[in-house]
């Protein structure tokens, strides 16, 4: 006998191993929305086939009744699942709330209830009684009025489902079409199947075989979610990102074609209202092709105005590490990019300025230069004529022309570093010879200090390749520091070659300075606030053109400094450097020992 029975019962049971199995399958592999409310759903569709198969194979008629009634918790739960998961295929489940969702289980629920409770009202069920055939024992019994307020519930959520997966074949194209076909195939079989069951239960004796229908319907969802990629294409992104998001999203497939698109993107097309998805994307976007590949921004005319946008392209990868199309996004960086155009435009300002200033300091300095050389000529002339008090005031005209005749020669030095204006003008020159004349113009300098000079120079002849007006000025900057901070003790001057470089290395038992002023010393010469500097400061505005000036020669300076001891200068130089954009070619010859007067500088 159980075994007859059982030959009735194993499409059920079979069907709920599939039903299960897929659930399983999918538990393992994918995991969202979509893919939880498909395991839900099978898991539903298993119950309800293995109750009604154990319900065939128990004897007694108490346990008929109770496997039979129990089913009742996976059939009234399937179609809450169904229209959950076709709401999400269709990008329509951001309507769907919490509360909501609790209140699609108010019947079920109640449902439930009511059959627990039946033997009191008969809302649900009328005259149970064992129903014998030649190969099993059912049951039959009549529905009640509650019985069909659940089916016909049961239907609308059902037929609410495939009125989605309806509309979104009519509406998508592609593998998105293919899917939407799937799912509406497989919601229409058990809703008919069903239909048929219930217009004549007799007839099947009361075995109602919706449940393996569903489960057949859910191998075919198996099949569209893993063939198809439903769980990678469909969910979630569709609705709570697309719909979500405040940029311009499109997806296009390797053919560029577009395969969705959300709201926003939808408003930069030229016909908003036509449908856009299965055009082409040049069609969809013609302004891409105006791109600016330097910065993946297009120009793109709205209805407030043309409004900048960046365009950012994503391509989608498999888990075959397969192309499968890209995702496009546009985005609105109007406001960023005006306030770019205006740093832009005041940086351009600025640059003029500044070229406007060096511009006026070089006409200035070469204004006032040529009456002040004639002031210092005339003032030397007239200390050798004078005695007495006179000479005195000639010789302080002369100092303090002098002075300014330094300053002068340093903010002009300043103002075409700043710019970057400096004119370099590269010969061979005898760096010995060099150092001789530098060390004879800060002479009298010297010679006012009880400090002593130690000069070490090579014998031989040390030759390089660099401009002899800078090269001087940097030295005696730094040489007019060392004089100006050693009141006693000693200022060493070392010239020598290393390998390819010529270094001057300077040495005072001066006062020393902190840290922080070699850092400052470092600080770009644009940066120098000319108001902070005169005559008589500590500044360093001397060691800052000549820290300058050796960059612009292609060399360094190095300054170490200890408070109370001294400081060590320490000049390097290539012999033989390559040409700099300020360069200006003149022809290489041997530099004869210069006699003309020489650029002094202070620091």
């Amino acid at each position: 006998m159980f075994t007859q029975e059982f030959a009735v019962a194993w499409p059920y049971f079979v069907s709920s191993a599939v039903a299960l199995g897929m659930a399983g399958q999918v538990f393992v592999r994918k995991r969202n929305v979509f893919a939880n409310y498909f395991i839900l759903m099978m898991v539903a569709a298993g119950g309800w086939s293995l109750f009604s198969g154990i319900h065939l194979l128990v004897s007694s008629f108490a346990a008929k009744v109770f496997w039979s009634d129990a089913k009742f918790l996976f059939i009234t739960t399937l179609p809450v699942f169904w229209i959950l998961l076709a709401s999400v295929f269709a990008g329509s489940n951001r309507c769907i709330s919490s509360k909501k969702i609790a209140l699609l289980f108010v019947i079920p629920a109640l449902t439930v209830l009511l059959i627990a409770t039946n033997s009191y009202h008969n809302l649900v069920f009328r005259n149970v009684s064992p129903l014998q055939t030649e190969l099993f024992t059912s049951l039959s019994r009549e529905f009640g009025t509650w019985f069909w307020i659940h089916t016909m519930y049961s239907y609308a959520l059902i037929m609410s489902g495939v009125v989605l997966f309806i509309r979104s074949m009519i509406r998508n194209s592609g593998s998105l079409r293919i899917q939407a076909t799937i799912m509406t195939g497989g919601s229409l079989v058990p809703l008919v199947f069903n239909a048929i069951y219930l217009s004549n239960a007799e007839a099947f004796y009361f075995l109602d075989f919706t449940s393996v229908v569903f489960a057949v319907t859910g191998f075919f969802y198996w099949i569209g979610l893993f063939k198809y990629r439903m769980l990678d294409l469909i969910p979630i992104a569709r609705e709570e990102i697309f719909r979500s998001m405040g940029d311009a999203v499109c997806v296009v497939d390797t053919d560029d074609t577009v395969v969705d698109i959300n709201e926003i993107a939808i408003s930069y097309t030229s016909e908003p209202d036509v449908a856009i998805v299965g055009r082409p994307l040049d069609e969809v976007f013609p302004f891409l092709d105006e791109i600016d590949p330097s910065c993946n921004e297009v120009l793109i005319q709205r209805e407030s105005g043309p409004l900048w946008h960046s365009v950012k392209v994503q391509d989608i990868i498999n888990s075959r590490g397969e192309v499968e199309g890209r995702i496009i996004v546009l985005r609105n960086v109007d406001d960023r990019k005006v306030v770019e155009l205006q740093l832009q435009e005041a940086k351009n300002k600025a640059e003029e300025l500044s070229l406007l200033k060096s511009a006026f300091l070089t006409s200035m300095s070469h204004d006032v230069r040529t009456p002040l050389t004639g002031i210092i000529g005339l003032s030397q002339i007239l200390a050798g004529e004078v005695a007495g008090e006179q000479k005195e005031l000639a010789v302080m005209i002369q100092e303090s022309g002098s002075k300014l005749l330094k300053l002068l020669n340093s903010l002009l030095s300043v103002a075409h570093l700043s710019a970057g204006t400096l004119d370099l003008h590269r010969e061979k020159l005898n760096m010995v010879e060099l150092s001789h004349y530098v060390l004879n113009q800060i002479e009298p300098e010297i010679s006012k200090k009880k400090v002593e000079l130690r000069v070490t120079l090579p014998d031989e002849f040390l030759e390089a390749y660099h401009d002899y007006g800078h090269l001087t000025h940097a030295l005696t900057h730094i040489l007019d520091h060392a004089i100006r901070y050693t009141e006693t003790g000693s200022i060493q001057f070392d010239l020598r070659r290393e390998q390819n470089d010529v270094i001057f290395r300077i040495i005072d038992t001066g006062r020393g300075f902190e840290p922080a002023f070699v850092r400052s010393i470092r600080e770009p010469i644009n940066s120098v606030n000319l108001a902070e500097f005169g005559l008589n400061n500590n500044s360093g505005l001397g060691l800052r053109v000549a820290n300058g000036l050796l960059e612009e020669l292609g060399g360094t300076l190095e300054i170490r400094s200890e408070v109370g001891v001294g400081s060590t200068f320490t000049a390097r130089l290539p012999v033989m450097n390559r040409h700099r954009s300020s360069d200006r070619p003149t022809q290489t010859k041997e530099s004869p020992h210069r006699q003309q007067s020489p650029v002094p500088s202070t620091s």
